[in-house]
């Protein structure tokens, strides 16, 4: 069974919970985080609830000039990007100034996340919806990428799931792992942690090695034939509805090699 870290402890600066996070990243290409903060907690559940509404794979929509965010939006983005932080400065070592940094959110406009002069102003968050799309296997470009998982309640095979690939070159289902936890504890809210190319480099300059980021897809099987406008259609192996539902940051700096 996977071990679950807190985010309490995460927020703590545990000795015990930097330790866990590098290895869980190191073997696994991931590491599972139990989200046990109540307004993160809110926040994360009313996310899925409007992922479950989309009619389309993604927000913010695919191709679209202007992106209007609303109340749950802003408050979701405020929560995995609060994680993606913590989990940031836990692994640098370094205070990023967690509270200033999400409390400039939305500051200048309530559909521009980022003031231009934020660091972390090329960060982006999306809710999808597993129905109407897919993922082949990619690396993120960011520092860190935060994702809240709602898998199906039942029957996992014939579903979406986020696939990792580990260290082993084995591949895991992130999902499953997910489920397994809530059947523990069913009210329990759970995040994945990865890592991106760019937190890959910047983690290196701080002795941290053996952190990688991991390949990773999202569709029934893990490796495949490749899916063709994966954005705008279903795995063609999954069933047509009540797939995963997700809500994902992916944070990244102005300067992704400095960590000050």
């Amino acid at each position: 069974m996977h071990n679950s870290i807190p985010l309490s402890s995460i927020h703590d600066k545990s000795f015990k919970a930097r330790r866990e996070l590098l290895e869980q990243a190191q073997d696994f290409g991931f590491a599972l985080i139990e989200v046990d903060e109540l307004k993160h907690i809110e926040a994360l559940n009313t996310g899925i609830e409007e992922a479950q509404k989309l009619g389309s794979f993604r927000f913010p929509p695919i191709n679209v000039e202007r992106i209007e965010y609303s109340e749950v939006h802003r408050t979701v983005f405020k929560a995995l990007f609060s994680i993606a932080l913590e989990c940031l400065s836990l692994l640098t070592e370094q205070d990023e100034h967690i509270s200033t940094q999400v409390n400039a959110l939305f500051s200048e406009s309530e559909h521009e996340p980022f003031p231009l002069h934020h660091d972390f102003h090329p960060t982006f968050f999306n809710l999808f919806n597993y129905d109407h799309g897919a993922l082949n296997t990619h690396q993120d470009r960011g520092l860190i990428t935060i994702i809240h998982i709602q898998p199906p309640n039942t029957d996992l095979e014939h579903k979406s799931a986020l696939w990792i690939e580990g260290a082993d070159q084995k591949w895991r289902s992130g999902d499953a792992v997910i489920h397994a936890k809530q059947s523990e504890k069913v009210h329990a809210k759970y995040v994945l942690m990865l890592v991106g190319e760019e937190g890959e480099r910047l983690f290196s300059t701080c002795g941290l090695e053996g952190v990688y980021a991991a390949d990773h897809s999202v569709r029934v099987h893990p490796e495949g034939e490749f899916i063709e406008y994966s954005h705008h259609q279903r795995d063609p192996d999954s069933q047509a509805e009540l797939n995963r539902l997700s809500a994902a940051l992916i944070l990244q700096k102005t300067i992704p090699d400095s960590i000050n």
